[in-house]
C-alpha cells in the first residue's frame, strides 16, 4: 500500500493498514510533502496472523518531513513469522509516552526499528498554562513599581489618574492638559508617598 499526501496527513482515531489473517503482512508506504500526525488512536499497522515461519509482518516505511505521535501506533507485527521492519525518516520526530512502536513476532524474530531524524523530542506533548493577572489589582500598585525602578520589570497602568477599568473606553492622553500635568506628576507623588511611609515605620 502507497499513501501521498502533498502537504499534510492527519490520522485520528483511525488506520492506515494492512492486515491478513492466514498469511505474510503487506507493506505500507507512506510519503508527506510536510507533517504527518497520528493523533488519539491514528494508527499504521501491517499484522501478518499466519502460521507458518515464512508469515512475516509487512514494513512500513514513513518518510515526510515532521512525524508526530501522540495516543498513537505503528505496529509491524507478526504471529509466526518474523516481525516486519520499520523505517522513519523525518527531519523531526515528534512521540509522546501513551504512543507505541512496535515490529515484534509472537514466536518468530523482531522486526528493525530505524528512526532517522535530527530532532528527536520523546515524551508528553502538552500546551503549557498561562498564569492569569488580574489587571485591576496591578493598576492600583503603580508606586510599587516606582519603588523598584532600578530593577528590571513589566508595569501595567492607566493612561491618567483617573480609575478605569480595563473594560472602559480609553480617553486620548490631549483630553485635558490637567491631565497631562497628573500623569507627569505620577513619580513623585510615589516618591512622597513612600517618604511618608518609611518615615511612619522608622518611628
Amino acid at each position: 500500500m502507497i499513501v501521498i499526501a502533498i502537504e499534510d496527513l492527519t490520522v485520528t482515531n483511525a488506520a492506515i493498514e494492512t492486515s491478513a489473517t492466514i498469511s505474510a503482512g503487506g507493506n505500507i508506504d507512506v510519503r508527506v510533502g510536510q507533517t504527518l500526525v497520528l493523533n488519539e488512536g491514528g494508527t499504521s499497522s501491517a499484522a501478518a496472523g499466519g502460521v507458518t515461519a515464512t508469515d512475516d509482518g509487512g514494513n512500513i516505511l514513513i518518510d515526510p518531513v515532521f512525524v508526530i505521535l501522540r495516543e498513537s501506533s505503528i505496529l509491524a507485527t507478526a504471529n509466526a513469522g518474523n516481525g516486519g521492519n520499520i523505517g522513519i525518516q523525518a527531519g523531526s520526530f515528534i512521540i509522546d509516552v501513551n504512543s507505541v512502536i512496535d515490529a515484534s513476532s509472537q514466536t518468530g524474530l523482531d522486526g528493525r526499528i530505524t528512526i532517522d531524524s535530527v530532532n528527536n523530542i520523546y515524551g508528553s506533548v502538552l500546551l503549557l498554562e498561562t498564569p492569569s493577572m488580574n489587571v485591576p489589582d496591578v493598576i492600583t500598585q503603580k508606586c510599587v513599581a516606582a519603588a523598584f525602578q532600578d530593577r528590571s520589570s513589566l508595569t501595567v497602568e492607566q493612561r491618567d489618574a483617573f480609575s478605569w477599568s480595563p473594560q472602559d473606553y480609553v480617553p486620548s492622553p490631549l483630553r485635558t492638559t490637567s491631565a497631562e500635568r497628573v500623569a507627569a506628576s505620577s513619580f513623585d507623588e510615589c516618591r512622597f508617598s513612600l517618604i511618608v511611609e518609611n518615615a511612619i515605620n522608622a518611628t
